[in-house]
């Protein structure tokens, strides 16, 4: 074995010189065969592809002409309700003033979040009472009543807890 710091020898130059004509031909091969396959397919394409990729581009266009000619001409909507088409242009020009003469409103009054409900932090509220048999007693009514304006839910309202003793629900 050639020391460390020893020039290669001629076989390890041989070597690696074969090393990496291989790796090209291998490249080129690859590259050749990706060509290849791509002609293949290319080659057994659907003949009637073209003809419904002609068709498609035809409607296309024809879709596009009438868009623009609805955009850009005068024409009767339902003439006895008198609606008419206009070009968006003009009608962009009669209604943007209106728009800008009134400023935007909120759609409904906005309340601003109550003090307690900003306070309570938890899911549910402490309980109020413990009942015999582990029952929990929990008034959820009265301590979220009027956070979201209207409560659906009775006072007094009592919650079974998990029991751990039983492993079940009460």
């Amino acid at each position: 074995m050639p020391s460390p710091g020893a020039p290669p020898t001629p076989k390890q130059v041989l070597r690696h010189r074969l090393f990496v004509v291989t790796a090209i031909l291998v490249i080129g091969l690859f590259w050749m065969l990706t060509k290849w396959l791509a002609a293949q397919a290319a080659f057994e394409a659907d003949p009637g592809e073209a003809a419904r990729s002609e068709f498609r581009i035809k409607t296309l266009d024809a879709l596009r002409a009438e868009e623009k000619t609805k955009l850009e001409t005068f024409a009767w909507v339902d003439r006895a309700n008198g609606s008419v088409q206009i070009p968006i242009e003009l009608a962009m020009k009669l209604v943007l003033p209106e728009l800008r003469a009134n400023k935007p409103k909120p759609a409904f009054p906005i309340a601003t979040p109550s003090a307690r409900s900003s306070v309570s932090a938890g899911i549910l509220p402490a309980p109020s009472g413990i009942l015999p048999g582990g029952r929990q007693i929990i008034d959820l009514a009265s301590r979220d009543a009027g956070e979201y304006g209207q409560d659906a839910r009775a006072p007094g309202l009592s919650l079974p807890l998990w029991d751990d003793r039983k492993g079940s629900s009460q």
